[in-house]
């Protein structure tokens, strides 16, 4: 159980290092892609105390994927950063929760795991949910990038990349959970993920000269070292405990977490609507497990 409250509580991290980032205006793709090389870092201090990893590189097909994960966990993580600071905390979090969906939906129709009559009715609440919550508040403001419309279109990006990164999870549990470990794999997608940040970083240093300041190095760095633990310790809070237990619970409390900081701290405006849409989302997620 240790290993699950702690998943949450570096769930919560991030959404907050985005937030309090953001509003100081630190540069994204310096958050993103540094975040992650301290990220690999922290994983492959990790992995390397349980043995050896070079048996990744024996499967090609695992190779190519890993690595294609990774460049969308790259694009996934800038949107989602960009649209907690556009939108706020509370929202955003709760949209990423309900794109479970989506690896839900492919294991019905790809994989024919045939899903029950309470999770049939999860994914329905979920989908409801992502309707309440995006229902953003409009601002009388010239602006496109503040409103509804524009927010609509950032929330069904933030569903669909976080979805697929999901996706990716349960692709690689069907193809390859009997021959990898998963945290092994988690590694070598935040591998890539690190390839791709820093390719981009560089790329841009050398057209325009904009390279990484100190702020948001340092952001990074404190992003990084949460970053890892967020996804490996819920894999290992899964070995110990049921996934109808650690995968709902997880996700509701980082829900939770979020909205209740994003409210009481960031002084974040929803509406009566949104709080209706977490509730949804809440009961979504635990129905999805059932």
């Amino acid at each position: 159980m240790i290993f699950l409250f702690f998943a949450i509580l570096a769930s919560i991290g991030i959404a907050v290092i985005f937030k309090v980032a953001g509003e100081r205006n630190a540069d994204r793709l310096t958050l993103i892609a540094v975040g992650y090389v301290v990220a690999a870092a922290v994983g492959l201090s990790v992995q390397s105390v349980q043995g050896d990893l070079t048996y990744l590189a024996d499967d090609q097909g695992l190779l190519v994927f890993g690595i294609v994960v990774g460049a969308s966990f790259v694009i996934g993580f800038t949107v989602f950063a960009w649209a907690i600071k556009l939108i706020g905390m509370a929202i955003v979090t709760g949209v990423a929760r309900t794109s479970v969906v989506l690896p839900f939906l492919a294991s019905w129709l790809v994989w024919s795991e045939v899903p029950s009559i309470p999770q049939l009715m999860g994914v329905t609440l979920a989908i409801v949910a992502f309707a309440l919550l995006a229902k953003t508040i409009s601002r009388a403001d010239k602006d496109v990038r503040k409103g509804p419309m524009f927010k609509l279109i950032v929330l069904i990006g933030v569903f669909v990349l976080v979805g697929m990164a999901d996706l990716a999870m349960k692709t690689f549990e069907v193809w390859y959970s009997g021959k990898f470990d998963a945290s092994a794999f988690t590694l070598l997608v935040f591998g890539a993920a690190a390839c791709f940040g820093m390719l981009a970083l560089v790329f841009r240093g050398v057209s325009n000269g904009h390279w990484p300041d100190r702020r948001s190095i340092l952001w990074s760095i404190l992003l990084g070292v949460i970053n890892y633990p967020s996804i490996d310790l819920l894999v290992r809070a899964a070995e110990v405990l049921p996934g109808t237990v650690a995968f709902p619970v997880n996700g509701i409390g980082a829900t939770l977490g979020a909205a209740l900081l994003g409210i009481l701290v960031f002084k974040e405006r929803l509406s009566r609507v949104n709080f209706l849409g977490l509730a949804f989302a809440g009961i979504a997620l635990v129905l999805l497990n059932v």
